[in-house]
């Protein structure tokens, strides 16, 4: 049975651990595994797979090249919206809070209320029912955030030196890697595929990345100490937690709260993606916010949209 947290008991016990870094998530069922990976097909093959990556990486440094855009590959195909085979993480945890958060609330627009649903409020008798509907669906919904121990992953990997996980550091020439103090974890499809550790192993792309450690683990050294505790989101190393999923909800008040402290921290749309790509997402949350509160689903819990930081005249309202 999911262990649902309150927000702030989770903040005030993590905020302050640096050994810490983050991983935010719209929904509580997303699992470690990259875009890229969930996009194909489970029967896809490692060799296969690394083709795939190989060739987004390689058009993908030709066109920053031709854009003289400055930065590592990985990261910035990773931060500027391509598929990868990485996964985001960052050092604050209030970063994290802000996807999660914004994420939901543009994916509930979108596939909740922008479509049929808005439709049937203009012109359904049943209007109440469906907006009690998705008020209830916005307000009690499960949001998850993942936290990973990055120096006792860093501690496997002096012991494991060919561990097919990797975790690469914030590259500071990737404006929005560095405004979201972002890392990312990968896992090295090489290393599994001179191995020949896949098909004994039965490790498939669309296993998380933990999941992948843990079969390579198991293969290389059958004695080693990677133990799944509970369910597949705690792991301990050496009987200390190195991955959990913290599963949370958020009421009227408790949006409220973390709007604010977002914007006191300045884990805001405008800093974390410093380009007009910000601006854009500053005003796309705002305008779905205050849609869902104008309809109080939303129960008008802020005045703002998130991170929309201008005065209250320019609030969008509809």
């Amino acid at each position: 049975m999911r262990n649902i947290k309150n927000i702030d008991e989770i903040i005030s016990n993590n905020e302050n651990n640096h050994e810490l870094i983050f991983r935010g998530c719209a929904y509580d069922y997303y699992d470690l595994v990259p875009t890229l990976a969930r996009k194909l097909n489970g029967r896809t093959s490692f060799e296969q797979y690394q083709k795939y990556v190989s060739i987004v990486s390689n058009a993908a440094n030709r066109g920053y090249k031709q854009i003289k855009m400055n930065g590592k590959v990985s990261d910035l195909s990773q931060h500027y919206g391509l598929s990868t085979n990485n996964l985001d993480w960052s050092n604050s945890i209030y970063v994290s809070l802000y996807f999660s958060f914004t994420s939901y609330i543009n994916g509930f627009f979108t596939k909740e209320f922008d479509n049929d649903h808005y439709k049937k409020l203009n012109y359904n008798e049943r209007t109440n029912y469906i907006l009690e509907e998705l008020r209830y669906k916005f307000n009690n919904h499960i949001y998850c955030l993942y936290k990973l121990n990055k120096n006792l992953l860093k501690e496997l990997k002096e012991k494991y030196s060919t561990a097919p996980i990797e975790i690469i550091e914030t590259d500071v020439e990737n404006h929005r890697m560095k405004a979201q103090e972002g890392l990312l974890t990968t896992i090295d499809i090489s290393q599994l595929i001179n191995n020949s550790l896949i098909t004994n192993s039965k490790i498939s792309i669309k296993d998380s990345q933990m999941e992948i450690l843990k079969k390579w683990l198991d293969k290389i050294d059958p004695q080693n100490t990677l133990e799944k505790c509970d369910d597949k989101y705690l792991w301990k190393w050496n009987g200390k937690l190195l991955l959990e999923k913290e599963s949370f909800s958020l009421n009227q008040r408790e949006r409220c709260d973390l709007q604010k402290k977002l914007n006191d921290v300045g884990a805001i749309s405008t800093n974390l993606f410093p380009d007009f790509e910000g601006v854009k997402k500053n005003i796309d949350i705002s305008e779905n916010y205050n849609l869902l509160r104008d309809w109080c689903i939303a129960e008008h819990s802020v005045s703002s949209g998130m991170g929309f930081q201008t005065d209250p005249k320019d609030e969008i309202t509809g």
